[in-house]
């Protein structure tokens, strides 16, 4: 198919195969050999983890680029607009690129079935070839060990963490999971995690292959120093300014990018002050998103799993007013998990309705939440008409926050964007 516009192409791929995911390497290899996709000429870092994975990509990205280097970057899912996944030295691809990039896989794939990720991430990662940037970084979609990203052997690799999500392809506790998202790192190559309790299938892995594992609190510290934090392992001790995104979970994002710059200090030389400048000016939509609307502060975070769950509850513990919650997640999402540590926190719910079959509907999850023992729910048609509610029921100090998955965010980015103050 050639189309002259990527609406039209996106709708294309969202039919083309069979299932909307299909784990395994060996379609998706044979398409990039084809397209001569076997290897980059810069440096390849790939980020993998349960959460924070486009915060890692967004530091990495902006500490290169303070540091001069050109970047390319590949993301997922996107908001708004799917050129969001695609970044070009800082920028999101417009739209000639991405379809040049599309045609360019469509022409090579023959009679092979490609899912919407496999097939996009293809068209990012022929992009990237033609145009040569300094550094690459991807972010896994799924897993790791037959994700598509696992096909291009990375010079230096980041877990952000290992929590229970997509148990269904991935394994039911953290240690099945672990050893899928081990699988991106490589022999004799750095390769960062983020996680304090790492699973020791992932340690295990590392070993046998003969990665150059790193570990927070055993082979890289980070002490907080107020405004400031530092971060250190056996060589060197580095001075930084806290992470400009909200959220104090983001120093755990933070330090294994750190660590990678370090490790490829050789090939891609970064001061001290472009580590602290890009810390600081990172930035990813939806990720604890502060907003002033109508005078009443709304957060957005995509957080849609017990860990996010977790995190969001952390940085709201001290908010100052009441917390109204604007909400709706995916049926296949683990909602009694996601609901855990949030349910008692919000003092009122507003549910809306997704348009999409994946979503739950909000008087099922209205449903759960009453049988908690929550009495403030009420439904809305939709996410627009729940987060007016909120906002005609806030006052004061409190704080309005919209969660449950990136459709949620994406349901109202766009009509809080416009009204913020």
């Amino acid at each position: 198919m050639i189309a002259d516009n990527l609406d039209d192409w996106l709708a294309y791929l969202e039919q083309l195969h069979p299932t909307p995911m299909e784990l395994g390497l060996e379609r998706v290899g044979e398409v990039a050999r084809a397209m001569a996709l076997d290897h980059f000429r810069c440096p390849l870092i790939t980020v993998g983890g349960t959460n924070g994975k486009g915060s890692t990509v967004s530091y990495l990205e902006s500490i290169y680029r303070a540091a001069g280097y050109r970047t390319a970057s590949q993301l997922s899912p996107h908001l708004v607009r799917f050129n969001e996944r695609i970044r070009l030295d800082g920028a999101e691809a417009t739209d000639a690129d991405i379809l040049r990039g599309l045609a360019a896989v469509e022409a090579a794939r023959g009679d092979t079935s490609l899912t919407y990720f496999e097939y996009t991430v293809l068209a990012a990662v022929w992009l990237f070839h033609e145009l040569s940037p300094d550094v690459v970084i991807l972010e896994v979609g799924l897993g790791g060990r037959l994700d598509v990203t696992n096909l291009w052997d990375a010079d230096a690799v980041i877990v952000t963490n290992i929590g229970l999500d997509h148990q269904r392809w991935l394994g039911t506790d953290r240690e099945a999971i672990g050893y899928e998202k081990a699988h991106i790192a490589r022999r004799g190559r750095p390769a960062f995690c983020g996680d304090s309790d790492a699973p020791q299938s992932l340690r295990d892995h590392w070993r046998a292959i003969g990665a150059e594992g790193f570990f927070p609190d055993e082979d890289f510290f980070i002490r907080e120093q107020g405004e400031d934090w530092s971060w250190s392992d056996a060589k060197d001790t580095l001075a930084l300014p806290c992470p400009g995104m909200s959220g104090g979970f983001q120093l755990a994002n933070a330090a294994p990018v750190v660590g990678v710059v370090q490790a490829l200090q050789s090939r891609l030389p970064v001061p001290v002050s472009a580590i602290a400048d890009g810390l600081r000016i990172a930035r990813i939509a939806g990720r604890l998103q502060p907003y002033r609307v109508r005078g009443t502060d709304v957060i957005l975070d995509v957080g849609h799993n017990a860990s996010a769950a977790d995190a969001l509850a952390q940085a709201l513990a001290d908010a100052p007013g009441r917390l109204l919650a604007v909400s709706a997640v995916m049926a296949d999402k683990d909602l009694d998990a996601i609901l855990s540590p949030l349910w008692q926190l919000f003092d009122r719910w507003f549910l809306g309705d997704i348009a999409m079959d994946r979503a739950l509907p909000a008087a099922d999850y209205a449903s759960q939440l009453v049988a908690r023992g929550v009495g403030n729910v009420q439904c809305a048609p939709d996410l627009t008409a729940a987060l007016d509610a909120a906002l005609e029921e806030a006052e004061g100090t409190d704080t309005v926050v919209v969660f449950g998955s990136n459709y949620t965010v994406a349901d109202v980015i766009e009509a809080v964007t416009a009204a913020a103050d």
